[in-house]
């Protein structure tokens, strides 16, 4: 087990280098340049000229990276070239945000996909695994985009229950459980519409492996020893078939991030997606830099604990 730690450790280091390489010129890959974005009317050749020595433009591209990602090491992103502040401190600010959508949405999800697998295992072929087949299987094809913006219509204005577009997770000011139930009042609804589409893979995931796993050998003797259903199913079924389930959690949060984008527009939550949209037309280079690469090391980070955790769950992986 320790060698396996010790493997997968070593292999997220290389992967987190690898993607700083990549985001780095995948930057200096854009079109235009950061001076005359911020020079605009005064590009002149001598400014332009001036501000990229001045930002360390004009060094070899090798000497720009090895220089940026020393900085990275030491916590500093650099500054925006835009509005002044550092990229540090406009991702603390956002990240927070995309974390607790995230977090939220997946709490969802397993609430409600994994009993709703176990149940429609049980009865195989029944009128409850037909319709919750075909009900995940109808969210799955629906739009995030159009279920989020029919239901801030219908549940923040024509039923005015959650709050509307705008709001904000953070209020200040407010005791502590009180700013606790507005961030959850405020974060259900998207959080829920972010949840539909992991609750259908998840569902069909779960429901698939528990459904193969109860008709294996040692299912049999559990149930010749007299225990009922809902303890093979919950006791000794589950845990054999949530491996599946797990190791599509980091793809699906990958995908959840792209997804976020899409909520925090139709929301109006200032968070990673609003900062990158602002960042991109102002050719805002260091605050791309470091919105990608935080993005990409948390998907990163994500997939290395599931691994942790799914090989806690199932030991004979880190044996194999």
């Amino acid at each position: 087990m320790a060698r396996y730690l010790l493997l997968r450790l070593v292999t997220l280091v290389c992967v987190v280098f690898v993607i700083t390489v990549f985001c780095f010129l995948l930057i200096h890959l854009m079109p235009g340049d950061p001076a005359t974005a911020i020079l605009q009317t005064s590009a002149t050749p001598q400014a332009r000229h001036a501000l990229d020595a001045y930002l360390g433009l004009n060094r070899p591209l090798p000497l720009q990276y090895w220089t940026w990602l020393v900085n990275v090491l030491h916590g500093d992103l650099g500054t925006s070239q835009y509005s002044g502040l550092s990229v540090k401190s406009i991702i603390a600010s956002s990240y927070r945000v995309d974390i607790e959508l995230v977090l939220y949405s997946q709490v969802i999800a397993f609430l409600v996909s994994v009993p709703l697998a176990i149940y429609a295992a049980r009865r195989d072929g029944g009128k409850l695994d037909q319709s919750a087949t075909t009900i995940t299987f109808a969210f799955y094809c629906l739009p995030a985009f159009i279920l989020i913006l029919w239901l801030v219509q219908l549940l923040t204005l024509t039923w005015p229950i959650l709050p509307g577009v705008g709001s904000d997770p953070f209020p200040t000011g407010l005791p502590l459980w009180d700013a606790v139930l507005t961030n959850l009042r405020v974060m259900l609804l998207p959080s829920a519409v972010l949840a539909i589409g992991s609750i259908a893979v998840y569902y069909r995931l779960l429901r698939n492996e528990l459904v193969v796993t109860l008709r294996e050998e040692f299912i049999i003797v559990a149930r010749s020893k007299g225990l009922t259903t809902n303890r093979i199913l919950w006791r000794h079924a589950l845990r054999p078939s949530s491996v599946t389930l797990l190791t599509s959690m980091g793809n699906n949060i990958a995908l959840l991030i792209v997804g976020l984008f899409v909520i925090e527009d139709k929301m109006g939550f200032n968070g990673l997606g609003t900062q990158l949209v602002n960042a991109l037309p102002n050719k805002d280079y260091l605050t791309i830099l470091g919105i990608t690469l935080v993005t990409a090391v948390t998907v990163v980070v994500v997939n290395f604990v599931i691994d942790l955790i799914t090989m806690f769950v199932d030991p004979r992986i880190a044996r194999a």
